[in-house]
């Protein structure tokens, strides 16, 4: 029956004969088709293997939902194994990436499958890979799989459990348990040792498969897996976009664009393509430059003509905003109001004020309150500063310090309408403050100190844009706006511009370094004229009032 295998089948007289070649150590898990062990042969017991026991007939007691229809069926189990040992033994070649089968031993009422034992889990390495370790064990992972398909073998549970290192330092990886693996001979494109597949298999369990996209469930699998090194953390294979949004983000401090771009070609939605058909094939993933070291020259788009495209279509934001630094965004169907997620309740008020925005609830489980702000395109408030606005918002600025003034300088963003209405708190203890309208903020990058993850203005504006804003821009005006919010807090209300309150009306509980401040930013007469106002935002935040308080 054509050459020997790697591993030379044993039979035992009697279960308990497998102390006469090994010694069970620890055990390492339980999966769905039996337990394994740490073991060391009793010829060579410094050697340490890893041994899948295997009842012959198994009943599920795992609770593992990836285990087939064989469990508890003893004919059906038996032909499972043989399938898994003659995949293992007979049909792949060795590969570095696919763990070895060592030995394999038969008694009356168990099989005993010896293979290499491996050190470290996929599930401690996501949160500590970067570039090069992610770009290795991804190369790798996509090397087994190739080798698989090349052999006609789908392995149809490449998962985090099934990936492991063979030692700590996580050099090499390997794919293990094929307990659930096909063979679909229709596939191969090479036969290891002339593999006959007709003399391990009946005629009927070679049929050609009606199903063409057999090979796409192991490519879905590296997909999810290439996700979940970028973002650090294990992803569920079936969970809501919106979950994907918030909790899976890519951490795009450690990785390149050519790994952003890759992930966008095969990465589940919403980072990768809306259409499964659009997803790469395997021999394409492997030649992406991420993985070839090949320079990476991202494609370039004519933001120009986009933005001409935006006058009259509003979904041209995705494009002009794709990128993976920020969530990426949807497009609803035509007439679509609001996306599946999310349930709308009613109108939020903030107080005794309308806000326009809409207080809408998450459909999952939790139902999250969340406020939904509807921009409409409008004379007043062309498609061209909705771009503007979310462009600040989502990729100038970094999101966890979006609501202090200082660093919206410090990026080259001026607000440009700083009023109460436009403050709000996070929490009801008053201690998070956030800014919930930009929609008149302007961006000026040759007075940025900072550009975020390297933003590039080139990328997103135009030239013309960009000197229409820097004209626009005034500094000043958020410290003045700064400055008519102090007095509101030291008056315990808005006071209109140029009116004058009496000194006593304002808070005696005050500071006289909160005095000091609104001499140097507040309105007038309060603070200085207008010609005479040239503090910076540095110099407000290190004021003493402020120095001495977690306001900036």
């Amino acid at each position: 029956m054509g050459p020997p295998g790697f591993a030379v089948m044993k039979a035992l007289n009697r279960d308990e004969d497998i102390a006469l070649y090994y010694t069970i150590h620890d055990p390492i898990g339980t999966g769905a088709y039996g337990q394994t062990f740490a073991v060391s042969p009793l010829d060579d017991p410094d050697k340490r293997y890893c041994m899948k026991i295997q009842p012959k007939k198994t009943a599920n007691s795992s609770g593992d939902s990836s285990a087939s229809e064989s469990h508890g069926n003893p004919e059906l189990e038996l032909m499972r194994l043989f399938k898994e040992i003659v995949i293992l033994n007979r049909i792949l070649p060795k590969h570095p990436n696919i763990v070895e089968m060592i030995d394999v031993l038969v008694a009356p009422e168990q099989v005993f499958i010896v293979t290499e034992l491996c050190q470290e889990t996929m599930e401690r390495f996501f949160p500590q890979c970067d570039e090069a370790s992610a770009r290795r064990a991804y190369g790798q992972l996509l090397d087994a799989v190739d080798l698989c398909h090349q052999h006609g073998v789908t392995h149809d549970d490449v998962k985090m459990e099934n990936i492991l290192f063979l030692d700590a330092d996580c050099m090499q990886l390997k794919l293990i348990d094929f307990g659930i693996a096909e063979y679909r001979p229709e596939h191969a494109v090479k036969r290891h040792n002339n593999f006959d597949p007709l003399e391990w298999f009946s005629p009927d369990e070679v049929l050609p498969t009606r199903n063409p996209n057999i090979l796409q469930d192991d490519i879905d699998s590296l997909s999810n897996l290439l996700l979940a090194m970028m973002c650090g953390k294990p992803v569920p294979f079936v969970t809501t976009i919106k979950k994907l949004q918030t909790w899976y983000r890519p951490r795009i401090e450690r990785f390149s664009p050519a790994a952003m771009d890759l992930l966008s070609k095969i990465g589940p939605k919403p980072y990768g393509p809306d259409n499964k058909r659009d997803i790469l094939k395997l021999d394409q993933i492997r030649q992406h430059p991420w993985l070839t070291g090949e320079e990476f020259h991202p494609p370039a788009r004519n933001v120009k003509e986009l933005l001409s495209q935006l006058e009259h279509d509003l979904t041209v934001l995705k494009p002009l905003l794709k990128d993976w630094m920020v969530t990426p965004m949807q497009i609803l169907a035509q007439n679509q109001v609001i996306i599946p997620e999310y349930e709308i309740v009613g109108p939020l008020k903030r107080g005794d004020q309308e806000t326009g925005i809409q207080l809408v609830k998450g459909t999952a489980r939790i139902p999250d309150p969340r406020a939904m702000k509807v921009i409409q395109a409008s004379d007043s408030n062309p498609p061209i500063r909705i771009y503007l606005q979310m462009l600040i918002m989502l990729r100038i600025l970094p999101p966890h310090i979006a609501y202090a003034v200082r660093h919206m300088h410090h990026h080259g963003v001026v607000h440009m309408d700083l009023h109460p209405s436009h403050i709000v708190f996070a929490t009801n203890e008053f201690t998070q403050v956030r800014i919930v309208n930009c929609s008149k903020v302007l961006y000026v990058p040759q007075l940025a100190h900072f550009r975020y993850e390297s933003f590039e203005p080139e990328k997103y504006l135009t030239l013309e844009l960009l000197e229409q804003m820097a004209r626009e821009a005034d500094f000043q005006a958020d410290i003045s706006a700064l400055g008519r919010i102090l007095l509101a807090m030291m008056y315990k209300g808005w006071v209109p511009a140029l009116t004058l309150v009496g000194d006593g009306e304002l808070g005696t509980e005050f500071h006289s370094d909160a005095f000091d401040l609104l001499s140097k930013i507040g309105p007038e007469p309060y603070g200085p004229a207008q010609q005479d106002r040239n503090i910076t935002i540095d110099a407000v935040c290190n004021h003493p009032w402020l120095r001495t308080s977690s306001v900036c």
